[in-house]
């Protein structure tokens, strides 16, 4: 008998409830699209309701095509470029999935992923010298770079590459910051 009264006099609504902060690309555009779609399937009017859905599905894909195009064309450093690609798919993990070694297992643990790769990129120098690829500096031809610097240069200007010591490019190497990507 209270259920009864309940129900009558205050029964259960659902109600969608809606982000605090919409994207950025959701639009008035959009809304009005979306209210339009919602009418006509709430009134039942099956070919007017389906033009709308359309029509809402292709306003909403226009809007994040052009929001995210433009953030990619105005992104003026890398870091600032791979913040707008991570927002595109923000659920994806952060830790890498598995890595096969060479032995044929597989791996998910962070650090025999590292080793695995730093073996690998260590071992390529070695291997190009098994393969007699390899040219030590000091027996190298450099005429090629030098018919090139100088096709590049104007006449009176002189070029050259000093010879540089380990400890040098280990201190050069060593000033990198490692959080910055290459440009």
């Amino acid at each position: 008998m209270l259920n009864k009264a309940l129900d009558k006099h205050a029964p259960v609504v659902k109600k969608r409830v809606k982000r605090d902060r919409q994207p950025e690309w959701y639009n008035s555009e959009i809304i009005y699209a979306r209210n339009m779609r919602d009418k006509y399937n709430a009134l039942g009017l099956w070919s007017e309701y389906k033009f709308w859905r359309n029509k809402t599905k292709q306003i909403v894909d226009n809007s994040k095509k052009n929001y995210y195009k433009n953030m990619v064309k105005d992104s003026n450093d890398p870091k600032t470029l791979w913040k707008c690609l991570h927002s595109l798919n923000p659920k994806v993990k952060k830790t890498p999935y598995e890595l096969a070694t060479e032995d044929n297992n597989t791996t998910k643990s962070k650090k025999c992923i590292a080793d695995t790769f730093n073996n690998f990129f260590t071992s390529c120098a070695e291997k190009l010298r098994e393969q007699g690829n390899y040219t030590p500096v000091n027996k190298a031809d450099f005429s090629n770079l030098s018919k090139f610097v100088k096709n590049k240069l104007h006449k009176h200007e002189n070029f050259s590459i000093p010879p540089v010591n380990m400890n040098e490019l280990f201190n050069e190497l060593a000033k990198l910051d490692i959080n910055k990507a290459s440009e």
